[in-house]
């Protein structure tokens, strides 16, 4: 078998280096000294960014205040809150976090009897400059997902999980997907052997079965057309570099997919959220921002969108891809989640099958459908742009692993297969999670898909951002909806997925609904007590 299939060409890439001065903390430290730095210079750090960053910060058998200022410390400590940043106040932080505001006072005091921050009557509380090294060590660094650098599952023998994690909709693999890993033969390693291993847009053999993919659909694809990346997420982000400059526009739907908000942001695009309605993106709100003649990307999740489940109807595909190209912009369909129907409705072809000159990328991955830990994607692009993220690509990293893109090719001839059964397991997960929540908490709201991984939860009062605070002190995992939207609205929902086996969802559940008692039933805030 032939891996080549390719030439590679130039390989060189345009790349923006982004450099610090090591001079720079000192001339703050000197500007500070002579007065000319004050906290209103600084950036304000908003309080439900802060809380996303702290992540699991009531781990441990400390007082809540004892946790926070020691999370808050470690934040500072590895960089993550430069000096001068200012920092929420007491009041607003407390709230993110669904703790009474003495538990931020006594936090804020801790830190600052350390030297570690500063407030000022009128300028608010801000990190100071200085070396915090060391200060606050600990064997678990802050880090958001912590737990899934090492997960620890069942402590003890009593088999309770240490945290149920419904922040990421993460596929365990299919028992066939293992038995493709398992029979992988001779011919395979002699293929992979035969060559010096470097094929940046993906070897011929899996480009070519991605292509005939699309050619059953209708949607004619040449094996040359195919990048393969390390999954969806990569795919996206060197479709940006590709496409974005700093300052133009990126219209998407608003709930979306945060991983492409924070690659947008990181490109230095200004984001235009669009109102979906049962039909998808609405086209009055899409053609509104393309009038202002800066948007040059449209992102959408048309199918089993992510987070909400929605399918983009038919017509509305081909209304979009008319505004696009009117419009001189590229639409970037990602299908990670469009395999995943479970039968009820017909599923749309993907907005590829309308284009005419190459104005549509479409992005695609195994992990959605086989498992998580298969980091395979691929880019579906033509034409000048094709050329420019084929650069990209081998400036990134040469090209995927050959194994890995071995056993996706040998997964692709089991394809039909494959998708009835994660179909099959999905649907009835969807049905014992919902007749869950209508036992144990009837008062949430939500719309049962027919097709994708996660239920998009309407809460009857509150914010999304504290119940996720509270979930979390009974550990569960959970992203709010403003996580979703590049405005941080939808603070009145949250993302909840069914991937986890019958017995996971009904102890998420079941954690999930004393924490929304205690949520909405709070007499009196959380002080500096004893965590239970």
């Amino acid at each position: 078998m032939d891996l080549s299939g390719q030439s590679t060409g130039d390989i060189g890439a345009r790349q923006q280096l982004i450099l610090s001065s090591p001079s720079s903390v000192e001339d703050a430290n000197t500007r500070a000294d002579q007065g000319s730095i004050t906290p209103l210079d600084s950036p304000n750090l908003p309080a439900d960014r802060l809380a996303l960053m702290l992540g699991q910060w009531t781990d441990g058998a400390d007082p809540l205040h004892r946790s926070l200022a020691k999370a808050l410390g470690m934040l500072i400590d590895s960089g993550q809150l430069p000096a001068m940043t200012r920092l929420p106040s007491e009041r607003v932080l407390a709230r993110a976090l669904a703790v009474g505001r003495n538990t931020v006072v006594a936090a804020y005091d801790i830190l600052r009897s350390a030297d570690v921050i500063s407030s000022r009557l009128g300028s608010g509380t801000w990190v100071n400059l200085g070396d915090t090294s060391s200060r606050w060590a600990d064997d678990n660094p802050a880090f958001p997902w912590r737990h899934r650098v090492a997960p620890v599952i069942f402590p003890d023998e009593r088999k309770v999980p240490a945290l149920i994690d419904l922040s990421a909709v993460s596929l365990a693999p299919l028992p066939a997907a293992q038995e493709v890993m398992m029979r992988l033969g001779a011919r395979d390693w002699r293929a992979a052997f035969s060559s010096r291993g470097y094929f940046p847009l993906g070897i011929a053999p899996l480009r070519g079965a991605i292509a005939d993919d699309y050619g059953d659909q209708g949607i004619e694809t040449d094996p040359d057309g195919i990048i393969v990346t390390s999954g969806a997420q990569q795919a996206l982000e060197l479709t940006a570099a590709a496409i974005i400059q700093p300052g133009e526009g990126v219209a998407l739907e608003d709930p979306t997919y945060p991983g492409a908000l924070s690659i947008f942001r990181k490109a230095g695009a200004s984001l235009f959220p669009i109102p979906m309605d049962e039909e998808g993106m609405r086209p009055e709100g899409l053609r509104e921002a393309l009038d202002g003649g800066t948007v040059r990307l449209i992102y959408i999740n048309p199918t089993f969108q992510n987070p909400c489940g929605l399918i983009m109807s038919d017509s509305r595909r081909r209304e979009l891809v008319g505004l696009a190209n009117a419009a001189g912009a590229v639409v970037v369909e990602t299908t990670a989640w469009a395999d995943l129907s479970f039968g009820a409705e017909k599923v749309p072809r993907h907005v590829a099958a309308y284009e005419n000159g190459g104005s549509v990328v479409t992005l695609g991955s195994m992990s959605s459908l086989y498992w998580s830990g298969l980091r395979v994607g691929w880019i579906r692009a033509s034409g000048q742009l094709l050329s420019q993220l084929g650069r990209l690509k081998a400036l990134a990293d040469l090209g995927n692993p050959l194994l890995e893109q071995m056993f996706a090719l040998r997964l692709l001839e089991r394809a039909d297969e494959l998708k009835l059964t994660r179909r099959r397991e999905l649907s009835e997960r969807c049905d014992f999670l919902t007749a869950l929540l209508k036992q144990k908490l009837p008062e949430w709201r939500w719309r049962t898909p027919s097709g994708g991984a996660s239920l998009w939860i309407h809460l009857p009062e509150g914010s999304a951002s504290e119940f996720a605070q509270v979930a979390l002190r009974h550990l569960v995992l959970i992203l709010p909806g403003s996580v979703f939207s590049a405005g941080g609205a939808w603070d009145n929902h949250f993302r909840l997925p069914f991937v986890l086996e019958k017995s996971g969802l009904e102890m998420a559940i079941d954690y999930l609904a004393v924490a929304w008692k205690d949520h909405i039933g709070r007499a009196k805030p959380f002080g500096t007590e004893k965590k239970p």
